[in-house]
């Protein structure tokens, strides 16, 4: 079976730094490392985390459209995703409507993507700062 490990421009220089990759396909299955709310740019430490619990859902969305299309799949082969979402008790947006928000915004974003899923409440992800990540299984078919 062929395996083949993908990175994008600029999240893939980080993942290469810590011996990691963006995605792994084996075959026709796509799994995707949890994506956050960054802006990448051209060097591992060249990105910015997004200050608002929004622009990271909705930059995390696209930061996984991106994985996914460089190794070769497409929103409508999502099957799964979990997501991670911080969950500070002196937060403004109560913790379902951190879930919701984050379906909305695959529905715009990705709306042929109909996963399984689940959501899980963290005290603190990798980065500062990183309000929630999503990591995402894709089975390509013809």
């Amino acid at each position: 079976m062929d395996v083949e490990n993908i990175y994008v421009p600029g999240s893939g220089e980080f993942c290469k730094a810590i011996n990691a990759c963006d995605a792994k396909r084996v075959g026709n299955h796509i799994f995707i490392s949890g994506q956050v709310g960054v802006k990448w740019g051209k060097a591992m430490d060249d990105f910015e985390v997004l200050p608002t619990y929004e622009a990271q859902v909705r930059q995390t969305w696209l930061n996984i459209k991106t994985v996914l299309e460089a190794a070769g799949g497409s929103p409508k082969d999502i099957v799964q995703i979990e997501q991670f979402i911080v969950n500070d008790e002196d937060s403004e947006i109560p913790f379902a409507d951190k879930v919701m928000k984050i379906f909305e915004i695959k529905r715009e974003l990705l709306p042929d993507a109909i996963p399984t899923g689940s959501a899980m409440g963290v005290t603190h992800l990798a980065l500062p700062g990183l309000m929630l990540e999503i990591q995402v299984e894709a089975i390509v078919t013809p």
